[in-house]
């Protein structure tokens, strides 16, 4: 579906900024009629639409739930002050209509104004942030770890959702119980990648190999890549990560 967003320019006096509006507004409707959410529920009017929660919130903006002709969207509505930042909302609304060809970007769907506020209306993506995942692993290996627990094999193959989307790490058979305190143990285990620079000089360590490992798959999730040599070749691998610097990809 193509996403069109304008932001308009704040309203002009006289005839041609009247004429202005109502082409814009004729724009619009049309454009929403071809996303059949109908010609006469206007997406321009902030009343139109039926508020229900907010999704987040930051120091000039909030980002809230509301619904329009019984479809939930996502808007960002952002206070227009001295020091709000105009261009930056025009970038925003455009780097939005940019994106409508892939399925695995947010999408925009439609950009105005009122006197005192600017809206951007988007999807709404019901799954919540990325945070959301990654705090309960981290959470989960410092269960873990205050259980005396060592993993030694997390990676992004043994950390799977629920049908809940419940983050769960599991497969146990490398994992050594009863490390606690100052306690450390040894043994090179694990898979080539998310392995510690010390399980692979055969040092002995403790649970902060899990950490490294989960900081390996963060890496992994930002940016799709690791930090470290990642292709085929073993002595490569282990090269990298114990010598090179970590490197982080945008």
């Amino acid at each position: 579906m193509r996403v069109e967003i304008f932001i308009p320019e704040p309203s002009r006096s006289g005839r041609e900024g009247d004429r202005g509006a109502l082409r814009r507004k004729a724009h619009y409707q049309e454009t929403m009629e071809k996303r059949q959410l109908g010609p006469r529920i206007s997406p321009l009017d902030v009343h139109n639409y039926n508020f229900h929660s907010i999704l987040g919130q930051g120091g000039f903006s909030k980002v809230v739930l509301p619904s329009l002709a019984n479809r939930k969207v996502a808007m960002k509505v952002i206070k227009k002050t001295p020091e709000c930042n105009y261009n930056s909302i025009r970038i925003e609304a455009s780097v939005l209509m940019m994106l409508h060809d892939n399925p695995f970007l947010c999408q925009g769907y439609v950009g105005f104004q009122t006197q005192h506020y600017a809206f951007l209306v988007m999807d709404y993506l019901s799954g919540g942030s990325l945070a959301r995942h990654l705090e309960p692993g981290a959470r989960h290996s410092s269960f873990l770890h205050n259980s005396g627990i060592v993993h030694r094999d997390l990676k992004p193959d043994n950390i799977l959702l629920d049908q809940d989307g419940h983050v769960k790490i599991c497969d146990f058979g490398l994992a050594v119980p009863n490390v606690f305190g100052d306690k450390t143990i040894s043994g090179r285990a694990g898979t080539l990648g998310y392995m510690a620079p010390e399980v692979l000089q055969r040092q002995r360590y403790n649970a902060a190999v899990d950490w490294w490992a989960l900081g390996i798959i963060i890496c992994q999730m930002a940016s799709g890549d690791s930090p470290f040599y990642e292709g085929n070749n073993r002595e490569k691998i282990i090269n990298s990560t114990i010598i090179d610097e970590p490197r982080i990809t945008h």
